[in-house]
């Protein structure tokens, strides 16, 4: 598959990644507590159908105590703008992210829009209603 990048590329580290990794256009310092938004100075043109999905770094999450404030990022196939990563700092000691540090990953996602019908009710299932912890540990 094709993506048109503009700015820093993304890269695929291994031949069996999923994710590409994109680096800090910028050096960070991340106090403690602080959150912040880390631009990659990568902008993307998805094909029609994909999305991107902007994930952390597991070394930058587990070593560093960054943690990626919306958990998973959504890069629609219609945005162009430049792809940024808000982490808050949850350790104790500041956070120093080197420019072109890789601080997170894109995966592309092919997608279907679903055509959302209004009924009375749903049809049951095993599960129903239940929820967390629902199906067990």
């Amino acid at each position: 598959m094709k993506v048109k990048c503009a700015g820093n590329l993304p890269q695929y580290m291994t031949k069996g990644a999923a994710g590409a990794d994109l680096a800090a256009q910028y050096g960070y310092e991340v106090e403690p507590g602080q959150q912040v938004m880390i631009d990659t100075g990568t902008k993307l043109q998805l094909q029609s159908g994909t999305f991107g999905m902007l994930v952390p770094r597991s070394s930058l999450c587990n070593k560093q105590g960054l943690s990626l404030v919306n958990s998973v990022g959504i890069l629609d196939e219609d945005f162009t703008g430049t792809i940024k990563f808000c982490y808050k700092n949850t350790g104790d000691e500041k956070v120093f992210i080197g420019s072109g540090e890789r601080i997170g990953q894109v995966v592309i996602v092919p997608y279907v829009n679903a055509d959302f019908i209004v009924v009375d009710t749903l049809d049951n299932t095993k599960r129903g209603e239940g929820g967390y912890g629902s199906t067990g540990k």
